[in-house]
């Protein structure tokens, strides 16, 4: 197992790591973080150090003024693309528990909506929460 890196004081963009938790995500280490304006965060080492998070979620706040209505983007909530290791946008395949995790962003809020035995019912539950936070908004602004 390699060696973990102190990130203790290092500046990620606008993040400072404060110290390493005992929490580990897809085996890395969860490090508490301090964002230049002021809020605290818990962020993934490997995210801090390959640029992926450079703030508590403030940079994306003041660099979302185009598309973006009620605290969130109109074209996130359309987009299909997937970040996730299953393919499949909101839904995450837990190695450690071989369940699917399905999980909503919006309003730069994480809803987690459970974990799954079977991909088709994490994906039902990913489209009832859609349904649920996504539809009104994009039916409001006649984005749908």
């Amino acid at each position: 197992m390699p060696k973990a890196v102190d990130l203790t004081g290092q500046k990620f963009g606008r993040l400072t790591a404060i110290e390493p938790t005992h929490e580990r995500l897809g085996g890395t280490i969860v490090w508490k973080c301090i964002c230049e304006c002021g809020n605290i965060c818990y962020v993934q080492s490997r995210n801090l150090r390959n640029g992926n998070t450079q703030s508590c979620g403030c940079l994306q706040a003041e660099r979302c003024t185009f598309d973006c209505v009620d605290g969130t983007r109109l074209n996130s909530l359309k987009s299909e693309k997937a970040h996730s290791n299953s393919g499949v946008k909101g839904i995450y395949f837990n190695k450690r528990n071989q369940r699917y995790h399905a999980q909503l962003m919006f309003q730069r809020k994480q809803h987690h909506l459970g974990y799954y035995g079977n991909i088709e019912d994490a994906k039902k539950a990913r489209q009832e929460a859609e349904d649920q936070y996504f539809k009104p908004i994009l039916e409001k602004y006649g984005a749908v």
